[in-house]
C-alpha cells in the first residue's frame, strides 16, 4: 500500500474536470528531501544530496563503565563454569554460505516499468514533463 502525501493546499494539485479520481502533485510540490526505504535497504544509485544536520553531533558522551548486564553474565558464565568443571568455548563456524556467486540479472523490475509507464501516460495526459533538480540544497 503506498501512502500518498497530503498537500499544505489543495491547489497545488491538478486535475481536470472530466478525471474526477485522476490527481497528480507536481514535482515543484514535493519533499524531496528524505528517501525512508531506499537507503535503509541499502539503494545509493539515487541518493538525495547530504544537508548540514543543523545541530552539533561533535559532543561529549560519558563513559559509564561495563552495563550491569554484562558484568552479570560475565558472572553468572564464571560460576556455570566452576560448578560444571568445564570452561565454555563456543565454537565459531566459518560462513557457511557462499558469497561469491553472480547474481543473475532479470532486467527491470514490473513494478518498475508500471511506474515509469504510469508517468508516461499522467505527463501526456497533463502536457506537463515531471522535472526534478537533484542538485538543489533546501
Amino acid at each position: 500500500m503506498w501512502d500518498v502525501p497530503q498537500p499544505i493546499d489543495a491547489n497545488l494539485y491538478s486535475h481536470s474536470a472530466g478525471h474526477v479520481d485522476h490527481y497528480v502533485q507536481l514535482g515543484e510540490q514535493l519533499n524531496l528531501g528524505s528517501d525512508p526505504i531506499g537507503s535503509s535497504i541499502g539503494i545509493t544509485q539515487y541518493s538525495h544530496p547530504e544537508r548540514k544536520a543543523g545541530y552539533d553531533m561533535d559532543y561529549f558522551v560519558p563513559n559509564f563503565g561495563v552495563d550491569q548486564d554484562i558484568k552479570d553474565m560475565a558472572k553468572n558464565l564464571a560460576s556455570t563454569e566452576e560448578a560444571l568443571s568445564h570452561k565454555f568455548v563456543p565454537k565459531l563456524k566459518e560462513d557457511p554460505h557462499d558469497t561469491d556467486y553472480k547474481v543473475p540479472n532479470f532486467g527491470v523490475d514490473r513494478d518498475i516499468k508500471d511506474s515509469f509507464e504510469s508517468l508516461n501516460n499522467t505527463e501526456d495526459k497533463l502536457d506537463y514533463k515531471w522535472k526534478v533538480d537533484l542538485k538543489k540544497k533546501d
